[in-house]
Order: structure tokens, then C-alpha cells, then sequence
């Protein structure tokens, strides 16, 4: 016998919290992930012009795929806002933590991945319904 949706016993707002952490986590996580993989794995195979080229388009394609996975988790309304904030101040505070090179390419290349990922989230399916629409039970 299952509940009714809004019953203090109901599940939907234990799917709705763990789609907030998971939409909240899966912008940071990918990044650390998938950049230890590519320095791990392919950027050592690279040599010269070529290795800064792939570091480049890693730096554009991680965020981007950061943000898509806290669209999809999140909603596209959500999505957009949390996954392009998170990732935002996540990357600066990597960024201006680690203070190796203060340059201006990778804060936009950053800001790159993340406008290409709210432009394809135009077109990509997400979980439904959008956690910024759902209202308190």
C-alpha cells in the first residue's frame, strides 16, 4: 500500500533531497574525476603544442559535462543556476588556491564550458519535475 503523494511518511521528499545533493555534488566531482583521469591517462601520451591544446579543451569540455550532469539531476531551471554557480566557485577556489598561474585563460575557458553547457541543456532531457518548481510539502 503506498502513501499519498504529501504524507508526512511519503518518499518524494527523500527523492527530492537526494536529487539536491547529487544535483549539488556532480559539478565538483566530475571535475576532480575526470581531470585526474586526463592527467593520469592522456595528457602524458601528449607532447608540446599539442599536450596545451588538449589541456584547453579539457578545460572547456569538463565543466561543461559538470554542469550538464547537475541540469539533468537537478532540472533545467535549477540546473542552470546551481550547476553554473557550484562550478563556478568551486574552479576559483581551486584556482586561486593552488595560486601556480594567475592568468586569465582559464577562469574563461571555465566560463566557456559552462555557457556551452546552459546552451546544449536546451535540448537535453532531464528528471522531472524541475526541483525550482516543486513546492514545499
Amino acid at each position: 500500500m503506498s502513501e499519498p503523494p504529501g504524507s508526512p511518511n511519503s518518499s518524494d521528499a527523500l527523492i527530492r533531497l537526494a536529487r539536491f545533493i547529487g544535483a549539488f555534488l556532480a559539478a565538483p566531482l566530475l571535475y576532480l574525476v575526470l581531470w585526474q583521469l586526463a592527467a593520469d591517462m592522456l595528457l602524458p601520451r601528449e607532447a608540446g603544442s599539442s599536450r596545451l591544446v588538449m589541456i584547453n579543451l579539457f578545460s572547456v569540455a569538463i565543466p561543461c559535462l559538470g554542469v550538464l550532469a547537475t541540469i539533468y539531476l537537478a532540472g533545467p531551471r535549477a540546473g542552470r543556476i546551481m550547476g553554473s554557480v557550484v562550478m563556478m566557485v568551486f574552479f576559483l577556489f581551486l584556482y586561486l588556491s593552488s595560486a601556480v598561474t594567475l592568468e586569465l585563460l582559464p577562469p574563461l575557458l571555465t566560463v566557456l564550458g559552462i555557457a556551452l553547457a546552459v546552451l546544449i541543456s536546451r535540448r537535453m532531457p532531464t528528471m522531472t519535475p524541475d526541483l525550482a518548481e516543486l513546492k514545499a510539502p
